[in-house]
């Protein structure tokens, strides 16, 4: 099987990645990562990396922003709720507002809101002065005119910052920063520094803006989910006359537990080790070609076709998960919109753990979940039901 150098860009998706800050890849896994993407068939809706990173280049969350929605009577704090579908009447306690005309006066930032939820953190901040034409441009989250950015302190996060809202009247910008880090559960806060860039220069650094980390609730399912891996999961992978040569296999994982957060659902799914794998499906009897420079490491050949089956194979198995709502209504998860293209991603950074037997994969909706109002959750046809006085744990 070959593969042209240009094939390494397949995948790529343009986003603005912060350089001056601290990523959460080793350079072990930066490398094993770049060579999977040589022999990765651009396979639609198939991630091309762990849950970590695609806050930075993977992130697909829309935007929330047009004049003509801060009405009036309508605030950013209502739009910072609509953002993340919040009720204005029913909040959940994972969401906090924060009066923000007592530094209204003193300081151009301001922090409106937050939603904590597990390791994730999304925390709205409004900044003025920006005028209307500046916010025009920001509200693109992208454009190489203007762009916001921030730095973490303590660091260990990734982050994604987006403007979701914007009165003119008071010329006030709504800026999102969403973080996300297993730190995050072990903080009592962290500080934002805001910067705002027009051409890649920095135009202005605010002064940082402290924003407690607050607990979050959690319901915590014990299952054992039956995740079939099988050669039809490499057919995106390889090309037919390598894929013959590999025998009709049937390789058997679980999924051992399900957890619902307010910002996420999380599966913990226990598979066979690489080499146990390896052995039962004889990819090791395949050389991978690529037209590039020689290389003769062919380790990552098997560890990226291990992870991208069972990506493949948790995702089939998911498929057609509902949230039960106590009202009697159900709603599909893959009909929901979502942060990410593909429906549930690696949310696992730990290789030795994936390629010891135990991944992490999340459903990670665009706006928050009222653990109150569900009821159960089907997977697999099965409903399990959710006792929230009994299992949520701060």
């Amino acid at each position: 099987m070959k593969r042209d150098i240009s094939d390494l860009l397949d995948a790529y998706r343009d986003a603005s990645v912060p350089l001056d800050g601290v990523t959460p890849l080793s350079a072990s896994r930066i490398q094993a990562l770049v060579r999977a993407k040589r022999t990765v068939k651009n396979a639609p809706g198939k991630p091309s990396g762990r849950f970590a990173r695609g806050l930075l280049i993977a992130a697909a969350i829309l935007s929330l922003f047009c004049v003509a929605a801060v009405a009036i009577g309508v605030t950013l704090r209502d739009a910072a709720r609509a953002d993340m579908g919040i009720s204005p009447t029913a909040p959940i306690p994972e969401w906090t507002e924060y009066d923000t005309t007592q530094t209204a006066q003193s300081s151009p930032v301001r922090l409106a809101s937050t939603l904590c939820s597990g390791d994730q953190l999304c925390a709205y901040l409004e900044v003025s002065p920006i005028s209307a034409d500046m916010a025009a441009v920001l509200a693109k989250n992208g454009s190489y005119q203007y762009e916001w950015d921030c730095s973490i302190d303590p660091r260990g996060c990734t982050w994604l910052v987006q403007q979701t809202g914007y009165d003119p009247e008071t010329q006030t910008a709504l800026v999102k920063v969403s973080l996300s880090g297993s730190d995050l559960e072990g903080l009592e806060a962290v500080d934002l520094t805001l910067t705002l860039y027009h051409h890649f220069e920095v135009e202005r650094r605010y002064a940082p803006v402290t924003v407690p980390v607050t607990d979050s609730q959690c319901v915590s399912l014990s299952t054992d989910i039956a995740v079939t891996n099988t050669k039809k999961q490499l057919e995106s992978e390889l090309e037919p006359a390598d894929l013959a040569k590999l025998p009709d296999y049937a390789s058997k994982g679980r999924i051992t537990r399900v957890s619902l957060y307010a910002g996420y659902i999380e599966v913990q799914l226990e598979t066979p080790s690489l080499d146990q794998w390896t052995a039962l499906s004889h990819v090791d009897r395949l050389t991978p070609e690529w037209n590039g420079p020689t290389d003769d490491d062919t380790e990552w050949f098997a560890e990226m076709l291990f992870y991208n089956s069972w990506y493949l194979a948790v995702n089939q198995t998911l498929f057609g998960a509902a949230l039960h709502d106590t009202d009697g209504t159900q709603t599909a998860l893959d009909q929901l919109p979502r942060a990410y293209a593909g429906t549930w991603i690696e949310a696992s950074n730990d290789n030795d753990a994936i390629y010891a037997g135990t991944q992490i994969y999340r459903f990670v909706p665009q706006q928050a979940l009222d653990l109150s109002r569900i009821s159960s959750i089907t997977i697999g046809g099965t409903d399990y039901p959710l006792f929230p006085d009994k299992d949520f744990q701060p």
